[in-house]
């Protein structure tokens, strides 16, 4: 791909981004749906607690399952503007 056209995509998907990431009142009773029975993160985190009482230690360990997510979200995030960029 020529360094133009790459340079015209990213361009595009910029200016499509907000768009491409506003939810919709649809969107957001499907992804209800789809995580209904999905609370693993509090549980993991209620199980932590009852692992500690050094809330120190607690916070620390939130703040790397929530780091965990941004990655996991990044990721997400990098996949989805590369389908985005040829076609999918």
């Amino acid at each position: 791909m020529c360094k133009n056209a790459k340079g015209i995509l990213d361009d595009l998907f910029e200016s499509r981004e907000e768009n491409l990431c506003a939810l919709t009142e649809m969107d957001k009773q499907k992804i209800e749906r789809l995580t209904r029975d999905n609370d693993s993160y509090d549980k993991l985190f209620e199980a932590i607690e009852d692992l500690s009482n050094n809330s120190e230690k607690l916070e620390e360990i939130r703040n790397s399952l929530d780091s965990y997510i941004d990655k996991i979200n990044i990721i997400g995030a990098y996949e989805n503007q590369k389908f985005y960029k040829i076609g999918f």
